[in-house]
């Protein structure tokens, strides 16, 4: 696993952590949302406050699709010692649009920038395989698991059913 394929994740969460506390520190609108019943309560342009309404719920809702997808790519990470590229263009996906169209002077460019990051980090090579360039083998069991045996292999037979010939008949595996 390398450094960057580390990082990635833990800077997706960082970023939906920011994004957790900006919700609610900033001049936001949760009790007017709660007050007026909570739901459907920041549809209406028309609505005293909506702007806060809007980045209130905007930044709560971001910061829990970054959280999943934070997590999940750390999982990924420590389960297969990389970092899938799919995540880079998720993030360059929806951050490049995101900084060309809607917030170009805002923190938006951290999107883009961890999505970079995350392609590089899913072109280097599995330290493991520094040496001769190639990537972890998919079928590379991470680091800890248990490993998997066959069933040619088994040190303990099967019995086979009663009805198969009784519970002395070994059925070969």
């Amino acid at each position: 696993m390398n450094g960057l394929a580390r990082w990635v994740p833990r800077l997706m969460i960082a970023m939906a952590v920011l994004h957790f506390v900006w919700a609610v520190t900033q001049p936001n609108s949760w009790s007017d949302i709660l007050h007026d019943g909570f739901v459907a309560t920041a549809v209406d342009p028309d609505t005293n406050g909506f702007d806060a309404r809007e980045a209130t719920v905007w930044f709560m809702t971001a910061g829990l699709a970054f959280l999943a997808l934070g997590t999940l790519a750390r999982h990924v990470v420590r389960a297969t010692g990389s970092l899938p590229p799919q995540v880079g263009w998720y993030l360059l996906g929806i951050g490049i649009p995101l900084c060309a169209i809607y917030f170009p002077t805002t923190g938006s460019w951290s999107m883009p920038v961890i999505g970079v990051l995350a392609l590089m980090a899913a072109r280097e090579p599995d330290r493991r395989h520094r040496r001769t360039g190639r990537r972890r083998p998919r079928d590379m069991r991470p680091p800890g698991a248990a490993p998997s045996v066959p069933a040619a292999a088994r040190s303990t037979p099967i019995l086979a059913p009663e009805s198969e010939g009784g519970p002395d008949h070994v059925v070969p595996s």
